[in-house]
């Protein structure tokens, strides 16, 4: 896998987690100065929690710092649609945080998704 992926999670609903990171997907897509990828192993639809989600967005790269915000700020507006979203990120080294909108406010959301995102940028 190259790049960051994450997935949107609604605590306890697994049809909505995927809804919304289909729908966030989407919205990614039209963005310019973001690329995505695709998860090189393709999890089964028996993952176990920790797994790759079968809906997974992969950023392989960022291209310029305008882009990067507006990536932030499409992530950081789905978490402020629910107290109850978050978002899980694995980066390419396999470290992996979740997110969490009741945990810390949009300005520190922004900062560590912009800590996180900074080193794809190519």
């Amino acid at each position: 896998m190259s790049g960051t992926i994450f997935r949107l999670v609604v605590e306890g609903d697994a049809e909505r987690s995927e809804t919304l990171t289909r729908e966030l997907s989407n919205e990614i897509l039209q963005l310019r100065g973001i690329a995505l990828g695709q998860p090189e192993k393709v999890p089964t639809a028996s993952t176990n929690r920790g797994d790759l989600s079968l809906v997974t967005i992969v950023v392989a790269a960022v291209s310029s710092g305008g882009a990067l915000s507006a990536l932030i700020g499409t992530i950081s507006s789905y978490l402020a649609r629910d107290r109850r979203t978050e978002v899980e990120l694995q980066r390419a080294d396999g470290s992996k945080m979740r997110i969490s909108s009741q945990a810390f406010t949009p300005q520190q959301i922004f900062e560590m998704l912009h800590e996180l995102f900074k080193v794809e940028k190519k």
